[in-house]
């Protein structure tokens, strides 16, 4: 999948940052980022909480991750490789949010997978879950060939990543799988998230993704 650069990522980067702020995604104490695909590599950018004076930082990085001005320090140093990783590994990618999310952090820090049983999951990929993964780029791109249908990837240090053909829709995806993350914790205090039958999984899948593409 090849795009160009878009000028205006400065306010790609200002929307995620509202619609994560007011899903209360976003973690007060690390910065997450956003990328998108360009035709050399792609533009990185910033995504943090609380009120700011400029526009959220952003750079370009080449296909391996490395940029050419210097990244802030609120930043996490791997954050660009991560992104990197992603992109080459799933070519449909436009668009990769990494962060700290607190509900899928825990899922992540207690390095078991997602399972993928909360209907509206079901819209938007026919995995049976999300796995878990080192925070290295090599394992990254070895769990997302073992696992190709996932949407996003649970890190051991608690961030994820998440990407879909464009920015904003993997910023959408965030709050989804945010919210799937608390029901499926919370019913398993309650014995557990039942399955749906597997054809109407993916009669589901179906439905949803005619939607979509509407």
């Amino acid at each position: 999948m090849t795009v160009t650069a878009i000028p205006d990522f400065p306010a790609v980067l200002a929307e995620a940052i509202r619609v994560l702020t007011l899903g209360r995604a976003l973690s007060p104490a690390q910065a997450g980022s956003l990328s998108r695909r360009t035709d050399t590599g792609f533009l990185i950018g910033e995504l943090a909480s609380g009120p700011r004076d400029a526009a959220p930082f952003a750079a370009e990085a080449d296909a391996e991750g490395r940029i050419g001005n210097a990244f802030p320090d609120t930043l996490p140093a791997d954050a660009p490789v991560l992104h990197a990783a992603v992109l080459a590994a799933r070519p449909d990618a436009g668009g990769v949010v990494l962060l700290r999310a607190p509900r899928l952090a825990a899922w992540g820090l207690s390095a078991r997978a997602l399972p993928v049983r909360y209907f509206q999951m079901f819209g938007y990929t026919r995995a049976q879950e999300i796995p878990v993964a080192p925070a290295r780029p090599e394992q990254v791109k070895a769990v997302l060939a073992a696992n190709t249908d996932t949407p996003a990837l649970l890190l051991e240090d608690g961030r994820t990543l998440i990407w879909a053909p464009q920015p904003a829709r993997a910023v959408r995806l965030v709050l989804s799988l945010e919210e799937a993350a608390q029901v499926t914790a919370i019913a398993d205090r309650l014995g557990g998230a039942k399955d749906y039958p597997a054809e109407a999984r993916e009669k589901i899948y179906l439905s949803l993704q005619a939607q979509a593409r509407r």
